[in-house]
């Protein structure tokens, strides 16, 4: 396989639970952005990480790092995180500099990578998340307010779903399927793809 294919998500879509077996399946290659950014941040987890410094330092300096070495490895199959190369961006409130998802964004679209997004609704994604409660307690809020998990599954949904869409090569909707109908489904598409 000389073509990369990269994995991009909503939170809680069951990304960790589909491409590992998508890898196995196919006998491929992979990398885990959650494994590499770990590995970059020494084990220090994200959300510790967003309390101690800040957003603006996390997504510049640890998770863009990572971003631009996993599209370089020799790696068939890539995951990323969920908010890689979705419309954000941060500022540092120190010296008022702003870095902004689109630099990863344009090196995702220039690399001709299969993108395949793991589409669900938030209602879905929410219900995901609830019952898993170590995703809650190591992913740091995206918001600054007092949401309840739905109503943030709803407002990222709703921001990253477009540029996700505009992304992707293929979109895999995981509404009302079990994550081996999923993983067939994708394993279908790409011996097509990569024959």
């Amino acid at each position: 396989m000389n073509q990369k294919v990269v994995f991009i998500w909503q939170r809680w879509s069951w990304k960790s639970k589909i491409w590992e077996k998508v890898a196995e399946r196919l006998n491929k290659s992979f990398v885990d952005w959650d494994d590499a950014l770990n590995e970059q941040m020494q084990g220090e987890s994200i959300s510790d990480y967003v309390k101690r410094i800040n957003w603006y330092h996390l997504r510049k300096t640890q998770e863009h790092p990572v971003f631009k070495s996993l599209m370089e490895w020799d790696k068939d199959i890539i995951s990323l995180g969920g908010g890689t190369t979705t419309f954000w961006e941060v500022e540092n409130l120190n010296t008022s500099e702003t870095f902004s998802s689109e630099v990863n964004a344009e090196i995702l679209r220039s690399s001709w990578a299969i993108v395949i997004y793991l589409e669900a609704t938030p209602e879905v994604l929410a219900e995901r998340v609830e019952n898993d409660l170590k995703n809650i307690e190591n992913r740091p809020s995206l918001s600054e307010d007092e949401e309840t998990v739905l109503e943030e599954a709803t407002r990222i949904y709703e921001e990253r779903d477009p540029k996700y869409k505009e992304q992707a090569t293929h979109i895999i909707n995981t509404v009302d399927k079990t994550i081996d109908e999923v993983v067939d489904e994708i394993v279908g598409l790409l011996e097509k793809e990569i024959a």
